[in-house]
């Protein structure tokens, strides 16, 4: 069954590698798990994600790919 929420990381990752913007063609997204908080049964995770070295966004969620997904969802809110 397909998901019926856009994927912000493959979003992120077609911005980067098509969009027509010489300034952003060629950019790479990396994501960085930077914290991990609370007892193995209930984690919290903190991921980064950064574009070329700049960081842009941190998020938050229960699961790595979670929070990378908002990372990715923050950033691209700050790209707007």
């Amino acid at each position: 069954m397909a998901s019926k929420y856009i994927d912000t990381i493959s979003v992120m990752q077609v911005i980067g590698c098509c969009y027509n913007n010489p300034s952003l063609l060629g950019l790479t997204d990396k994501y960085t798990i930077i914290e991990e908080k609370g007892p193995d049964h209930d984690k919290i995770f903190t991921a980064e994600v950064s574009c070329n070295n700049k960081k842009l966004a941190i998020g938050k969620g229960k699961t790595k790919k979670q929070a990378e997904m908002e990372a990715a969802r923050k950033a691209l809110e700050y790209m707007k």
